[in-house]
């Protein structure tokens, strides 16, 4: 879809230890709970009105690994949501890219930009000027949660999970 676009493709990888490993190790865990698994993106500006990044997975509860799931783009400096969906809401998001698979509506595909006026695609609107919102020189990052696994009633195992991920585009002005 973005062919000849500069791009930069990140792997959504784990944020928070799981309780386990809480509990065996030497490390912080940010009020760790056992009921859902978080995976973030590296960090990445938007910070141009052509810039632009698209996360992409797996409904996690279409698929029946969790009750609920959610893709959710977060500053990084407070942490403050600027905008998400959830697991009712991504059925028919990844059609724009995908418009004729079959499993279209297991999977996810919204566009983080500052302004989605005007896009054909789904979109998450990062605004500058507005709460919740980013600066220009602010990092975002994506963040992708699933709970409850419906066979355990626990978090979902990572190594069973499709991992989400994010692109940023950054085209030439």
């Amino acid at each position: 879809t973005y062919a000849g676009t500069p791009f930069v493709e990140f792997a959504n990888a784990i944020y928070w230890p799981g309780t386990l490993d809480c509990l065996e190790g030497d490390i912080t865990c940010g009020g760790d709970i056992h009921d859902r698994l978080v995976l973030t993106s590296s960090t990445f500006y938007v910070d141009g009105p052509a810039d632009f990044a698209v996360t992409y997975g797996v409904n996690h509860q279409r698929t029946g690994k969790a009750i609920y799931s959610s893709a959710s783009v977060q500053t990084w400096e407070t942490q403050s949501g600027i905008g998400d969906r959830n697991s009712t809401e991504m059925p028919g998001s990844a059609r724009y890219y995908l418009p004729d698979h079959p499993l279209v509506d297991d999977l996810y595909a919204y566009v983080v930009a500052r302004d989605c006026s005007g896009r054909p695609e789904p979109c998450i609107e990062v605004p500058t000027d507005t709460c919740p919102g980013a600066r220009l020189d602010e990092l975002i990052k994506v963040s992708v949660r699933a709970y409850l696994e419906p066979t355990t009633g626990a978090a979902p195992l990572e190594s069973e999970l499709v991992h989400d991920r994010v692109i940023k585009f950054e085209p030439v002005q």
